[in-house]
């Protein structure tokens, strides 16, 4: 995306998961938030860092950044998860514009050697 715009997204709203610090979803967030989108975050793990490095992003393109991007912690195998996640988001935005589903998670083991509550649980966050 370097080439690109940096306003291309001013005024659209993206929801994406898989936002921890250092991740892929990370990077597609600072993306995002530097061609002035407004940002739905979740994950997991506590994605603070990210924020904060958006928001700084973001705030060259839209006074009070800050309101423009929110984050939750959340399991998003969970039904009840997901759904108040994207209610959250379009309370706040109005609407959801991008959808970047980048949550994920791998096991370093011998195929071998997974069970199926394994194999179960990579394929509800990665593929579900």
């Amino acid at each position: 995306m370097a080439d690109a715009k940096t306003n291309d997204f001013i005024g659209k709203v993206v929801l994406i998961t898989g936002a921890t610090p250092n991740s892929i979803g990370a990077a597609i967030a600072f993306e995002f938030a530097r061609q002035g989108a407004s940002l739905s975050l979740i994950d997991i793990l506590d994605q603070e860092e990210t924020i904060e490095k958006c928001r700084k992003a973001l705030s060259v393109h839209v006074p009070n950044a800050d309101k423009n991007i929110i984050g939750f912690t959340g399991n998003i195998t969970e039904k009840e998860v997901c759904e108040k996640y994207v209610k959250d988001t379009v309370t706040k935005f109005n609407r959801i514009d991008v959808l970047v589903n980048c949550a994920g998670f791998a096991v370093n083991d011998d195929m071998f050697n997974f069970n199926l509550a394994i194999f179960d649980k990579i394929y509800a966050v990665n593929v579900r």
